[in-house]
């Protein structure tokens, strides 16, 4: 993933045409998937305030942002992945979830020996707390697979079989036991989505849930166009840009996203 497009000062904004599957019904949804570079401080693992600071180092971050409506209160939940940009490990990533029932937080650790998770949830019998987990150094996240699969170059009907964290975005804790998964490249086809037409590379991943089906632009930097995950859930890409989201804050400025 290293290429200059990532230090222009803007960030790859993807807005997608989702149906999430909630409560065994596909939900019209507003997804974002966002990614761009920051400079962060190596001991807290949040970002400077002066990215001119010593000893700061560069990171890619992925927010994959959801809300779903369903019926008459909406979830609205955002998962962050922070890949450190050197070895495009994950090194940190931040759950949080809010809809009338509650609030839950999450928040994996796994980055110089220290590999844990802080968690508060509104559920019987978690609540909130901290564990010790023993993740692998670089250990890939299912949530971050459609940033992941971008890199992987392989040949048709290749497969390869590699360790992977369940996906966290529940208001529940879920399972922080890596599985076993497989990775499949079915090849090149012609995709159309609300977007337009692209040539793209497909792709499987099989687990203990299912199989989900990928689609990347084949051309750089190879954006994410569509989406079918195992449990029914479908994004299809919509919009894509690269902008300055954070100064884009004005009355009107939901111009750039329509």
């Amino acid at each position: 993933m290293e290429n200059k497009t990532w230090d222009d000062g803007n960030a790859e904004i993807n807005i997608y045409q989702a149906g999430e599957i909630r409560y065994g019904i596909a939900r019209e949804s507003e997804v974002a998937h966002i990614f761009v570079k920051e400079s962060h401080k190596p001991d807290l693992l949040v970002k400077a305030d002066d990215w001119k600071e010593k000893g700061l180092m560069e990171v890619m971050k992925f927010n994959y942002s959801i809300t779903v409506p369903t019926g008459v209160y909406s979830y609205r939940q955002m998962l962050s992945v922070f890949f450190e940009k050197k070895s495009f490990y994950p090194i940190k990533m931040t759950f949080g979830s809010q809809e009338w029932c509650g609030n839950s937080f999450k928040e994996i650790v796994n980055f110089r020996g220290k590999s844990l998770i802080n968690f508060i949830t509104y559920w019987d019998h978690q609540g909130s707390g901290m564990k010790t987990l023993g993740l692998e150094e670089g250990l890939p996240l299912y949530d971050a697979l459609p940033i992941l699969l971008r890199a992987v170059n392989m040949k048709q009907g290749e497969k390869v079989q590699f360790p992977m964290l369940p996906g966290q975005i529940s208001s529940k804790l879920t399972s922080f036991q890596p599985e076993s998964a497989t990775l499949a490249y079915s090849g090149k086809s012609m995709v159309e989505v609300p977007a337009g037409k692209f040539s793209a590379k497909g792709f499987s991943v099989s687990h203990s849930k299912g199989e989900d089906l990928f689609w990347f632009a084949e051309e750089f930097p190879h954006v994410m166009l569509k989406w079918k995950r195992h449990d029914g859930t479908q994004y299809l890409l919509r919009k894509t840009l690269r902008l300055d989201y954070w100064n884009k804050t004005g009355p009107g400025d939901e111009k750039y996203l329509q």
